[in-house]
């Protein structure tokens, strides 16, 4: 979990599920923020490399 690493030595922030948040918050040094915006209106997409067009593993992922 290099996540709390980056976000905690940058001035970056993430959105992820709120009850993974809240285990970090509990390591301390970190905020829970509620966002402005709709949390059920996001569009999520893929990207990978042609190299891994092929691997049995990324198109199970992209299905």
């Amino acid at each position: 979990m290099l996540l709390l690493s980056i976000v905690r030595a940058t001035d970056l922030t993430v959105v992820m599920p709120r009850n993974i948040a809240r285990n970090f918050a509990g390591e301390g040094g970190y905020a829970i923020v509620e966002p402005e915006f709709p949390l059920r209106d996001f569009f999520v997409g893929l990207h990978w490399s042609r190299r891994f067009e092929s691997d049995s593993g990324n198109a199970w992922l992209r299905g």
